[in-house]
């Protein structure tokens, strides 16, 4: 497939032109110039951290266990770059997602579309038995009049023809239009909704169970939060076996080189259309993937311009998949890195914290600490994947989850690649 990737070593030394948050440095990774610094990474680092900074108009609390990976002195700096979708790619995952002769093009932007897809919906609504999906149906085709009133005369000579991106103005996005490609299909007899959406720079596919658009919603939760204690998790499967499941699920996809970064329970929330009431339970797990080559993963981030999977376990098995910016391996830059001491990075991060805490009066709690690879942009727009220290703050106590990376350090050389206080 497409999306496959086969990993080799190829040179062992580059000189990378690596950007920073506030500067830019030449950071050159000499495998020859490891032997000689390597030690100074090998030092034993405490999992456990516990201490506050304070000053006038600040308090920054650190408690948090750091998480390493294992050998994680060893560690290769791999050059990726972006391998967004195409309009190639969209029939080769069609024919790998889709159940054979299921699936039909979703684009309403003109008057013959619209009619077609009236005569699909009809058709399929004629034929099934479950209540859900014939709400949704019902609620889709109500709909798709709407797409009318937003059709703009730059869609009129528009031609559907095909499984590729077309440029299309919904009337809501902006004047540059959509970049988008819909589609609909059955997977084991269940309908489901594909997008491929490469507006606004970057590149998403999102698969998501057709029903679930209108009848239910899943939100992220954190392991201490209220409704997880109060319902438990209703899903038949365990952590691990979601994960399991989530990752041959993307490796029949192509997606092999992928590691799980985090995982969160799911708040579903299911709309009664008799009652026209909702109700709530936790049943499943969010699933997020990052590029993962050796032993290093890369670390989770809400930053939306890294490569991430992202899918969501339920009873029912997989109910949604998303793929943000994939990215493909060029080649690797170093067999071996050296790093910095994590005392040396502590004390660059608590200079930081100190500084743009009495310039912002800020208080706030670090509550993980990983190292881990991170996407270091260039001045050229190359990307590289190095051993970052990401510090982390979370909500581990109320009922949503959110996680902020506050700051990310460059493990090599200490530079600050990000920092949420700039």
């Amino acid at each position: 497939m497409s999306k496959m990737y086969k990993l080799g070593i190829l040179t062992l030394s580059m000189l990378v032109v690596m950007t920073g948050c506030n500067d830019r440095k030449n950071v050159d990774y000499e495998v020859s110039d490891v032997e000689e610094i390597i030690t100074e990474a090998v030092t034993e680092i405490e999992t456990d951290v516990k201490y506050e900074l304070t000053g006038t108009n600040y308090k920054i609390s650190v408690d948090a266990t750091i998480e390493l990976p294992e050998d994680y002195t060893n560690c290769s700096v791999i050059s990726i770059s972006n391998d967004y979708f195409t309009d190639e790619d969209i029939p080769v995952m069609v024919d790998e997602i889709f159940d054979e002769g299921s699936d039909f093009l979703y684009m309403p932007y003109t008057q013959e579309q619209v009619d077609f897809l009236e005569e699909k919906l009809n058709g399929i609504l004629a034929k099934t038995s479950d209540e859900e999906l014939a709400f949704a149906l019902n609620d889709q085709i109500e709909m798709l009049p709407i797409y009318e009133k937003y059709r703009k005369e730059e869609n009129a000579d528009l031609i559907f023809d095909g499984y590729k991106f077309y440029i299309v103005d919904d009337g809501l996005y902006d004047e540059s239009g959509l970049i988008i490609c819909d589609i609909m299909g059955t997977i084991d007899g269940e309908w489901y909704f594909l997008e491929f959406n490469n507006t606004g720079g970057k590149s998403v596919m999102y698969l998501q169970k057709f029903t679930d658009k209108y009848v239910r919603r899943y939100t992220n939760i954190t392991d201490h939060s209220y409704e997880l204690s109060f319902y438990g998790n209703d899903c038949s499967y365990t952590e691990e076996e979601a994960c399991e499941l989530a990752a041959d699920y993307i490796a029949e996809l192509g997606y092999t080189d992928y590691g799980v970064n985090m995982v969160n329970c799911l708040l579903e929330k299911e709309y009664n259309y008799e009652t026209y009431e909702e109700t709530e339970s936790v049943n499943g797990y969010r699933i997020c993937f990052g590029r993962k080559y050796n032993n290093y993963t890369v670390a989770y981030s809400e930053d939306s311009s890294m490569e991430s999977i992202v899918v969501n376990v339920t009873d029912e098995g997989v109910v949604s998949l998303e793929v943000i910016n994939p990215k493909k391996f060029e080649e690797e830059l170093s067999e071996t890195t050296s790093m910095l001491s994590f005392d040396k990075i502590e004390a660059i991060v608590n200079d930081l914290f100190v500084q743009s805490g009495e310039m912002n009066q800020l208080h706030f709690e670090v509550t993980g600490i990983k190292l881990a690879y991170g996407e270091q942009e260039g001045e050229n727009g190359e990307i590289a994947l190095v051993p970052m220290w990401t510090y982390y703050s979370s909500n581990d106590t109320g009922s949503m989850f959110y996680i902020t990376d506050l700051v990310r350090i460059n493990a090599i050389d200490g530079s600050i690649v990000y920092s949420t206080f700039n």
